[in-house]
């Protein structure tokens, strides 16, 4: 399932996007969110 799925470099504006326009509820946040961070961090730095 992960493995066919699209790098996050390819989706993490529409993540971005989708996540600001709703209240959002999340499982295991400080992971997810974490995961999330890192690598917005990282495209803010390559953009």
């Amino acid at each position: 399932m992960v493995t066919e799925a699209p790098p996050i470099k390819m989706v993490l504006e529409g993540l971005v996007e989708f996540l600001s326009e709703s209240p959002t509820v999340a499982h295991n946040t400080s992971f997810d969110g974490g995961f999330i961070t890192n690598e917005l961090q990282q495209f803010n730095r390559n953009n």
